[in-house]
């Protein structure tokens, strides 16, 4: 008899440890959940008064006015700098370090207007991926005549 009541015991003190834990989360969570209404409650205040929600927003305000006003400072001694030097200023400046594809060609004729190659673009192949070092190269067979 007392071999069934083993489990049994267990199994209540488990449930009873399983309930105290999610108690105590219960618990943390409700206060954390009153913590967050009184800050709502105090940001909501603050903003009916005109004032920033909260010292960390307000500070973040600050801090992005700063960084754009020295931005602003920064581009304006670039360019003065620029035209000082006689610079002309870049329109529209992009880099790439890819290569450069014809996308016209100069016929050998009259006046030298490129014409656009069309669907007739010359073809270049990329270079072989890392899975190539697996395929063998083929063996050429000399040509007899």
């Amino acid at each position: 008899m007392l071999q069934a009541q083993v489990p049994h015991r267990q199994r209540l003190r488990r449930d009873g440890r399983e309930c105290g834990a999610s108690q105590a989360a219960a618990i943390k969570l409700q206060q954390n959940k009153e913590e967050k209404a009184r800050q709502l409650e105090e940001s909501q205040r603050r903003f009916e008064a005109g004032m920033a929600p909260t010292k960390e927003a307000e500070a973040r305000w600050y801090r992005s006015q700063r960084d754009l006003q020295r931005r602003q400072v920064d581009a304006a001694q670039r360019q003065q700098q620029r035209s000082e030097q006689g610079m002309p200023m870049p329109q529209a400046v992009t880099r790439t370090t890819a290569e450069p594809r014809p996308n016209a060609y100069i016929p050998d004729g009259d006046l030298g207007i490129p014409k656009p190659y069309g669907h007739l673009a010359p073809f270049k192949p990329t270079q072989p991926g890392s899975s190539m070092r697996h395929i063998k190269k083929p063996q050429y067979k000399p040509i007899q005549i």
